[in-house]
């Protein structure tokens, strides 16, 4: 069985470049989006028989409330993809070089791999920039983001107020599922300042501080608050992920 892709994406229908990169792919894809944006992508996408658009009961709620949309609409599945709308080129890691490959190459590995597991919360690929830091093909417990395959038989959800992707992948973990980041997989992106549209102003807005302080409250002693140099607050992990969720996958 293959798995849905849900690409969120608000205010950029002519920008995005995940949502052309995988139908020239020839791939099946729901388009998430805010009513106001509906014309825009149907304008856009609307004819395309592989595309399917569907429009969030509520604007205007941030990227919580997409990601949970797309998980309650997955609910007859196992897995589901989410799939950041701001992705250039996928890639493998081949002989220290990141080559170009196409996602159904990525899709079709990651699907496989989840068949083999009993235990998995989600898998993930990685940003390419990073893939020379990394010695090993996978690793363990540490969150994934942008690109994801996420199992949906949980009652695990994304959080409004709180950073996102970190929330709910500490909350699979707590739950001993394991978290899988596929480090020679890789995607390149556009930074989301780079664009118009999505949540960067929410973001820029409130500089992430309430959400970072809710991390540090809601997990006392494994987060504290930083600044980093452009005056933006960020979290600092106190304790390794892996010391701290050190489960192992279980083989079905």
């Amino acid at each position: 069985m293959t798995y849905p892709i849900y690409i969120p994406s608000k205010g950029r229908a002519q920008q995005t470049t995940t949502i052309p990169l995988l139908l020239n792919e020839g791939l099946e894809i729901n388009i998430v989006v805010e009513e106001e944006d509906y014309d825009n992508y149907n304008k856009e996408f609307g004819e395309n028989s592989k595309v399917n658009i569907l429009v969030l009961d509520k604007s205007n709620e941030g990227v919580y409330y997409t990601r949970n949309f797309c998980k309650e609409q997955a609910k007859d599945y196992k897995f589901h993809w989410q799939i950041d709308d701001n992705i250039k080129t996928f890639r493998r890691r081949v002989d220290n070089k990141n080559i170009k490959c196409s996602f159904l190459e990525i899709k079709e590995e990651m699907e496989e791999f989840s068949k083999k597991y009993s235990n998995i919360g989600m898998l993930s690929v990685i940003q390419a920039v990073w893939a020379y830091t990394k010695k090993t093909d996978y690793t363990y417990n540490v969150p994934g983001s942008s690109c994801m395959l996420i199992a949906t038989d949980n009652d695990c959800w994304f959080n409004k107020g709180f950073i996102d992707d970190t929330d709910f992948n500490i909350q699979l973990l707590e739950k001993e599922l394991c978290v899988v980041l596929f480090n020679r997989l890789l995607m390149d992106k556009v930074r989301s300042k780079k664009m118009s549209g999505g949540n960067t102003e929410h973001y820029e807005s409130t500089k992430n501080k309430d959400r970072v302080d809710n991390m540090v409250k809601k997990y006392p002693g494994f987060f504290k608050m930083k600044v980093d140099k452009y005056g933006v607050c960020r979290t600092r992990t106190l304790i390794r992920w892996k010391v701290k969720f050190p489960q192992n996958l279980i083989e079905l």
